[in-house]
Order: structure tokens, then C-alpha cells, then sequence
């Protein structure tokens, strides 16, 4: 049973089987002390005495303080008071006090209940239920209380007695307008009869079917971890090439290029969604920007390749992508390969910035790398970018002017995605240089050798450029503070929000 051990002001509480197994766990049930006062003054008199340093009674639990008071009429009241508070709630006949990190349970003759700041009505409150049930948050939250009531023959005024609250306040639970807080759903439990489960329950959020984007480059285990992003009438999943990298969704069944994912966030979320893809980690700065204007806006940021970028727009995958793919033979950037990845897509080039393209060094430049002659010079190793991508261009258009064939560098095939993986393989002693940009190389710490000043484009789809995310990320790039901080990173903005060029009619 629920002990009640008076030793001078102190009273032992704990819990036992009548204790609901969501309330609290099996280490939350151990035998734990609370001090609770014994006159008959309310709680409101407690927390100003409280504030004078003089209180007679209390217990601290997740760095707050709970009051607890017991009333000659065998009442208690509780104050769970992170900054004092008002008074949040009180249950008849409690014999003990159990304190649980983050709330309070009062248990006494077989009943139990919890109090919260706010008896009815919050999101917070909704979020209580949600982790005293144990399900995730962003669920929908399903209600049987009518069904219940009516089982029971009784009326709505019946129950809101039954259970100390307003009749106002159950019509509108029992509609869905207004999440009860824990203390009111056992309320109400204890009302009509049956458990908590049986009344309030969290449907299991929809799995989706999403396009598996680039299903036949990379091996994806079942289940695995993706970005997830609605783009058009098609959800799109990304699988997760970092392990702790931010993911939207789990990947449960496969068929083909077709994947059945779990969200892991509010599918409600997901309707509005931004895709980027390309390999200028600008591109996540902007996204930060961006975020804190629309805060309703899920913005997912994919690291591609260039070439790799513009094939996913054509495919309708992305929303918006990046690229620096510079043509040796006109020496134009981006608007060539724009032309062959989206023959006929409308589309409008906007420069994002330019940046030097080099090779980037250990520190201290130990092997004496002065150019990319001194790549072949013995013992000297590197890394490489993937195919397709911007940096690779620039390397093996260098290499060829001076005559020098891959297998002549030692580990021109290890290949690895992103600038940031290039840089940490060559600050972390696994290759002497690497294909890299400055901006990363200037982050990492590394040396760096100077190659070629390349332009970075957005290509922007023309059907999206009047939506008002896209319409404020490109704004982004002509504001003052943003400029400054790309500059503070080794960018150079006076074309920065440029349209360069626009192909085809919307």
C-alpha cells in the first residue's frame, strides 16, 4: 500500500501496484522522502513564507520546489512552484506525496493523481499527456469520454461534478477543442469507472510513401534514417549519409525506388517543407536565416554534388539547387550545364557568392605542396571529391594542363562527398591535400593553394519563385547581415542575390 510514515514533519512516501505503470516507472516507485507541513494554512501562505526564508515544509525535485500541505479536512493542496507560482490543483484524501522529476503525484487510498501548472486547455498540457502515455509528440490525440459518459448514463453535468471541473470544460474536452492536463484526465477516469488509456489514447502517426531519391547510387538499410521533404504533390526521402545528422523520417519497407517512411516530426510539418540541395555549407547558414522567419517552415538541406544537385532538380526532387561547375572550354559557369540538366525547364540563375576553388593542406604544409604539380612528389597522398562534382572538374582540368594522369597521385580514387569531408581527412592527418574550397579550408584550419575564382549559383525553378520562402531566401542573400557573415567566411558577395540568367517562359 501507499506508505504514510510520520516521523516529525517528514513522511515517507512511495508508490505500489495501484500506482498507474505511465505515472511513474519502476525506479520513480522506490522508497523516496518528502517533507510536507502539517497546519492548516493554505499554500498561497506557504510560498510568501517561502519567499521570506521561513517555510516549514517542501521538496526539491528537477531543481524546483513542490509545497505540499495537508488540511484538516484531510485535503492536500500542492504548489509546484518553478518561479512561485499560483496554485495548480488539489486531491481529497491524500495520504502521501510522491515526487517525480518534473511533477508531483499524490497518492491516498487507492487514487492517484498529478498536478501540473495548467489544469486544462495548453499545448504544454498535451505534451504532459504525451510523455506520462509514453508516445511521441505531434500525435493526434484521440478522446472516448462521450462514449464512456453515455455507457455510464450519465449527463454532462453529472460527470463535470464527478469529476471537479466545469461542465463548459468537459463539453469541450469531449469535443476535442481542449487537452486535459494529467490531474484532469484521472479526474475523469476515476469518474466513470476505468483507466486513463480508456479514455484519452494517441493515434499512431500515418506512414508515408515517399520517392527513395537516388535509390541506385546508395545502399540503404531497412530501417534507416531520412531527410524528408515534400516537394510538388511527392514526398521525398534522403537518406542520412551522417550519423548525427537531423532526420524527419525512418524508412520501414522498400519497394524499388518507392519507400514506406515513419515520420519521426508532425506530419503537418512536412506539407511545407523547402528542399535545397547543393555542397556550399552557406547553404545551411541561409537555411538558419530562413527558418527564423518562417517558423513554420521545415527546411531540409541535402550536401550534393553539383552535377549531382541539378539532376535532382530536374527530377523534381529539390525545390532549389546549388552549383559551381565550371566549363573549361568557354570558361562559363553553371549556365552550360544548367542548359543540358533542364532542357526546357523554366528555370532563373541566381548567384549566391564566389569563392576560390584549391587544394587544401595539412597545417603547416609539411609536404611542400606548392601547386598541383607537387601532388605526384613521393609520399604525398590525397583525397578526392565524387564524381560530378565541382571540385573534381577543377582538379582534373589542372591536372590535365599539366600533363599529369590520375593514377600518377596516390589515392586519387578515394572519393568522398563534401567539401567538409575533404577537409576533416586532411586536418585529421589521413592525406597530405585535397579538392576543396577556401571558405572550408579557412574553417578546418588547413593551408590552402589558390586554383581557380568560381561562381556558385542557385538554379531556381520559375513556379516557385514568387512562393515567399524561396522569395525570402533569395532576399537573404542582398541583406546586410548576411553578406557580412558570408564575408567573415571567405566569400566574395558583390554579386550575391544576382539573376543571372533565366531560361525558358514560366
Amino acid at each position: 500500500m501507499v506508505g504514510d510514515q510520520n516521523d516529525g514533519q517528514r513522511v515517507w512516501a512511495h508508490g505500489d501496484g495501484r500506482v498507474p505503470a505511465f505515472l511513474l516507472g519502476a525506479a520513480e516507485r522506490s522508497l523516496r522522502p518528502v517533507r510536507v507541513s502539517f497546519s492548516g494554512n493554505g499554500p498561497r501562505k506557504e510560498v510568501e513564507q517561502e519567499r521570506a526564508g521561513s517555510l516549514t515544509g517542501h521538496a526539491v525535485a528537477d531543481d524546483r520546489c513542490t509545497i505540499a500541505e495537508r488540511y484538516p479536512t484531510r485535503r492536500m493542496a500542492v504548489d509546484h512552484c518553478p518561479r512561485w507560482q499560483r496554485r495548480i490543483g488539489s486531491v481529497a484524501s491524500a495520504a502521501a506525496v510522491q515526487v517525480v522529476p518534473g511533477r508531483v503525484a499524490l497518492a491516498g487510498e487507492g487514487r492517484v493523481s498529478c498536478c501540473r501548472p495548467s489544469l486544462t486547455g495548453s499545448r504544454r498540457s498535451f505534451t504532459i499527456l504525451e510523455k506520462a502515455l509514453g508516445v511521441r509528440m505531434g500525435t493526434q490525440l484521440i478522446v472516448r469520454v462521450r462514449e464512456r459518459r453515455r455507457s455510464c448514463g450519465l449527463s454532462q453535468q453529472q460527470l463535470a461534478e464527478r469529476a471537479g471541473i466545469s461542465r463548459q470544460t468537459l463539453v469541450a474536452i469531449e469535443a476535442g477543442r481542449l487537452t486535459p492536463s494529467v490531474a484532469v484526465a484521472l479526474r475523469l477516469a476515476r469518474a466513470l469507472g476505468c483507466a486513463v488509456e480508456e479514455l484519452f489514447s494517441f493515434a499512431e502517426p500515418p506512414l508515408l510513401e515517399a520517392q527513395l531519391a537516388l535509390s541506385e547510387r546508395w545502399t540503404v538499410p531497412i530501417p534507416s534514417r531520412v531527410r524528408l521533404g515534400r516537394v510538388g504533390e511527392t514526398f521525398v526521402a534522403w537518406p542520412v549519409r551522417d550519423d548525427t545528422g537531423e532526420a524527419e523520417g525512418m524508412i520501414r519497407e522498400r519497394a524499388g525506388e518507392r519507400v514506406t517512411v515513419e515520420p519521426l516530426v508532425d506530419p503537418a510539418t512536412l506539407e511545407r517543407s523547402l528542399v535545397l540541395a547543393g555542397c556550399d555549407p552557406a547553404l545551411a547558414m541561409l537555411a538558419a536565416h530562413l527558418k527564423r522567419w518562417h517558423r513554420d517552415l521545415r527546411v531540409v538541406w541535402v550536401p550534393l554534388g553539383s552535377r549531382t544537385a541539378l539532376q535532382a532538380l530536374a527530377r523534381g526532387w529539390v525545390h532549389i539547387a546549388g552549383t559551381h561547375l565550371w566549363d573549361p572550354d568557354t570558361g562559363e559557369f553553371n549556365l552550360s550545364e544548367v542548359r543540358r540538366q533542364l532542357v526546357g525547364r523554366p528555370v532563373a540563375v541566381v548567384t549566391l557568392s564566389r569563392w576560390v576553388e584549391g587544394l587544401g593542406l595539412a597545417p603547416g604544409n609539411p609536404k611542400r605542396i606548392r601547386s598541383v604539380g607537387d601532388l605526384v612528389k613521393p609520399g604525398v597522398s590525397i583525397v578526392n571529391r565524387e564524381l560530378g562534382s565541382g571540385s573534381r572538374i577543377v582538379l582534373d582540368r589542372f591536372l590535365a594542363q599539366e600533363a599529369i594522369e590520375p593514377a600518377m597521385l596516390r589515392g586519387y580514387e578515394r572519393e568522398l562527398a563534401g567539401h567538409r569531408a575533404v577537409a576533416e581527412a586532411v586536418a585529421n592527418g589521413l592525406a597530405d591535400a585535397g579538392p576543396i574550397v577556401y571558405p572550408v579550408a579557412r574553417a578546418h584550419g588547413l593551408d590552402f593553394v589558390p586554383l581557380l575564382e568560381e561562381r556558385y549559383d542557385l538554379v531556381v525553378p520559375l513556379s516557385v519563385l514568387d512562393w515567399s520562402p524561396v522569395r525570402d531566401l533569395l532576399e537573404l542573400l542582398t541583406s546586410r547581415p548576411v553578406r557580412r557573415e558570408l564575408e567573415a567566411s571567405g566569400y566574395a558577395v558583390q554579386e550575391s542575390g544576382t539573376i543571372v540568367a533565366t531560361f525558358g517562359q514560366r
